[in-house]
């Protein structure tokens, strides 16, 4: 069977399809400084599904790198409203 007749690959386009539209949906209502470091739990959610789907063996360098990236997405998140305030504070002075 050819991969383009594949019920899988019908599955594949209309996901991509949909996250498409959602990311659309993302960027008209979140600032692009806070919903592009998002992206990168994607790198999580693969490892994840990767061990509960597929019982790929998890390394202790893979946890903590998972570790990092969530920490530089609370940071930036943290950094993003921090600049936002200051912008309001700034313009309710003038």
């Amino acid at each position: 069977m050819q991969a383009t007749h594949s019920p899988w690959a019908v599955v594949v386009l209309l996901s991509e399809l949909l996250s498409f539209v959602l990311w659309l949906h993302v960027l008209t209502n979140v600032p692009l400084s806070k919903a592009f470091p998002i992206t990168a739990v994607a790198y999580i959610a693969i490892e994840l599904m990767s061990w509960t789907l597929f019982k790929e063996p998890v390394m202790p360098l893979q946890i903590i790198g998972s570790a990092l990236i969530l920490a530089g997405v609370w940071f930036i998140s943290i950094a993003s409203e921090e600049i936002e305030s200051r912008i309001k504070a700034e313009e309710s002075l003038s």
